[in-house]
């Protein structure tokens, strides 16, 4: 393969381009992107740019429900949307939550303490990382008569207890990650518990994480476009309730860009790491659009706003992003038919009568 022709195209999605700073389109039918018999259109991605104008903790990675023993329906339960300086400022926060959820379903003031990691500790710190809290009621609590793990009253520190559940439906998003508890894949299933309950006495019991729990749950920022292409992608990169499958289906991610604390920047070092190779002719206009591992918009399900307390955030506000793509015009084969000349006549048709084929063996069109 050789390539014929390559320019660069810059891309700034701030107040310029149809669409939003987050999801646009650019038109470039007047660049004259387009190729010939033998040729593809290759798009690369030279490097990218953005503030990271959103929350870690958002709505994609911070509700949770906690289910009562005599209640039918859980209560609804976030963590504020923000971001934490350390894994025990987030656990504080989700403590406070239960708290409140706890206080609600029962009619018993609760008050939270002994909640772990501490909020000093940072993510080096001596630590297991394990999200947990000790829930104290002003009477007695609902969760001992026959609510025992495997059967039974509970009566003993340390007791495995099926009440209060706290529930993290996948379909609701990822928070489990955040807390260190398990994904709950059914939304119908109101028996899972994400994480584990203890009974330590007829007034207190503790909630705690499976897992270490984590400050955020997005690593990468991915840029798609909607142009055609031979990419390919495992199927849970496009669904916020994966099918937890290995399935693999065609792609439309252009690149991943690594989130970090305020910027998110990426800058090719081959030239080849993200591109797509195009089968049309020409291009006349490209859908970008960022999303996060589950295809879903950045720190937000829908609306304009990914943090904030504003409506217009990828319009009038701060979330966009700006990027270098690298267009090439590449020659994969040389057809015959544009090289190669037709053979010379060798046989005179006034001697020979008249030919089948007047095209010396080539076809009539």
């Amino acid at each position: 393969m050789e390539v014929i022709s390559s320019y660069n195209l810059f891309v700034d999605s701030d107040n310029s381009l149809s669409g939003k700073g987050d999801e646009f389109t650019v038109q470039v039918a007047s660049a004259g992107v387009n190729c010939g018999d033998g040729q593809f259109i290759r798009i690369s991605l030279e490097s990218f740019n953005m503030y990271k104008s959103f929350y870690n903790v958002n709505i994609n990675n911070s509700e949770f429900f906690v289910r009562d023993i005599t209640e039918p329906l859980p209560a609804l339960a976030s963590i504020t949307n923000k971001n934490y300086k350390t894994i025990g400022d987030m656990a504080a926060n989700w403590a406070e939550q239960c708290r409140a959820a706890l206080q609600t379903l029962t009619g018993i003031v609760v008050t939270a303490s002994a909640i772990t990691p501490a909020l000093e500790d940072e993510m080096d710190a001596t630590s297991d990382r394990i999200v947990s809290a000790r829930f104290t009621f002003d009477t007695a609590h609902p969760y001992t008569t026959a609510n025992k793990v495997g059967g039974g009253n509970a009566t003993t520190t340390g007791d495995l207890i099926d009440f209060p559940k706290l529930q993290c439906y996948e379909d609701r998003g990822d928070s489990h990650a955040l807390i260190g508890g398990d994904r709950i894949q059914n939304d119908t299933d109101i028996t899972t518990n994400s994480m584990i309950s203890v009974w330590r006495s007829a007034t207190v019991i503790e909630i705690r994480g499976k897992y270490p729990g984590q400050r955020s749950t997005e690593e990468h920022v991915y840029l798609r476009c909607d142009l055609p292409n031979n990419n390919i992608e495992t199927g849970s990169l496009s669904s916020s309730k994966a099918d937890h499958s290995s399935h693999i289906v065609s792609s439309d991610i252009l690149g991943k860009m690594i989130i970090d604390h305020e910027f998110i920047n990426y800058t090719s070092s081959t030239g080849r790491e993200f591109f797509l190779n195009i089968p049309n002719r020409n291009i006349n206009t490209m859908r970008f659009y960022l999303r996060d591992s589950k295809d879903r918009p950045i720190g937000r399900r829908s609306g304009n706003t990914a943090a904030g307390a504003g409506t217009a955030q990828n319009t009038l506000g701060n979330l966009n992003c700006s990027f270098v793509l690298k267009i090439e015009i590449v020659q994969a084969y040389r057809p015959n038919k544009l090289i190669t000349e037709p053979p010379a006549p060798t046989v005179n048709p006034k001697k020979v009568g008249v030919l089948n084929n007047m095209n010396f063996g080539l076809g009539a069109y």
